[in-house]
């Protein structure tokens, strides 16, 4: 049985094997509109997982792009919550996007998301899930585990549709079990 630093290795080889492979958020984004339609009307801050899956449904543009660009640089809510030095980088990428061939457009621009920015979203509301304040309630919660189901089934969704879901399963599976083993331990 491999260790959990060998097992979490391969898992992450394997994500960046299959990096811009498609995934189709069929099950994650209606949790993920959950999230942000409740949050909003109890006026709490989007985690901001869920602001990072949503920047991928839409193609941003401006301030939208200011704020993608600062929540997947410096795990922010939005560009202005970030210093004067850290938003003339972000200008400085925006700018420099802007300039990308019109007709193609940037990848970074483009709405959708791939495999490997699903994986990193997963795993960052992992740990949303598990330091929420006690001052969301327990719907907002709710909806969150239902958006980690949901994208877990998303990711292996698009492992079976890209043909390297036996792959990826065989990796998840290590690295539970290596988990669960360190636990008995």
């Amino acid at each position: 049985m491999a260790t959990q630093g060998s097992a979490l290795a391969q898992l992450e080889a394997t994500t960046m094997e299959h990096y811009n492979a498609p995934v189709n958020p069929a099950h994650s984004l209606p949790a993920a509109e959950r999230v942000v339609s409740r949050v909003r009307i109890i006026r709490k801050p989007v985690p901001l997982p869920v602001q990072r899956f949503m920047d991928r449904m839409s193609a941003p543009k401006g301030q939208r792009l200011r704020d993608k660009l600062a929540r997947d640089l410096h795990s922010v809510p939005d560009y202005t919550s970030l210093p004067q030095d850290k938003q003339r980088g972000v200008d400085e990428l925006h700018d420099a996007l802007a300039w990308h061939n019109p007709a193609t457009g940037h990848p970074y621009l483009k709405a959708g998301l791939t495999f490997a920015e699903g994986r990193h979203i997963l795993v960052q509301t992992y740990k949303e899930i598990g330091s929420i304040r006690a001052d969301y309630p327990q719907d907002v919660r709710h909806a969150l585990n239902d958006f980690v189901t949901g994208l877990q089934k998303d990711l292996d969704d698009a492992a079976k549709r890209a043909g390297f879901y036996d792959q990826y399963s065989r990796t998840q599976a290590d690295l539970r079990d290596s988990i669960m083993k360190g636990m008995r331990a």
